[in-house]
């Protein structure tokens, strides 16, 4: 069974034009053969502000302030995670997008 479904997603990612499309089925698949209580896929992005009728098309977007993680993605029972932010002193995930000091 789990040489199946690795294979199934393996062909999935291979056949696949975006791995995006197939985001849901990688953590779905993450979550069942590492044993994790959830798993949840996000995105570094800046963000955003209010704007008004007559601003430009990026004028939404805050490029003064630290990125934030907002998740698209989450493994079943953490779905609460989908469109949640994480700000850049929460936690400990923007660890990962910094750059090596060496």
């Amino acid at each position: 069974m789990k040489d199946e479904r690795k294979k199934a997603l393996y062909e999935l990612l291979k056949d696949g034009e975006d791995l995006e499309d197939n985001l849901q089925d990688i953590v779905d698949y993450i979550k069942e053969f590492t044993g994790a209580t959830g798993v949840y896929v996000g995105k570094l992005v800046n963000p955003k502000r209010d704007i008004a009728d007559e601003d430009d098309d990026n004028a939404h977007l805050d490029d003064e302030n630290p990125k934030i993680i907002k998740f698209s993605h989450a493994s079943y029972g953490h779905e609460f995670m989908i469109g949640s932010v994480l700000e850049s002193e929460q936690g400990v995930s923007h660890y990962v997008f910094k750059e090596d000091e060496d």
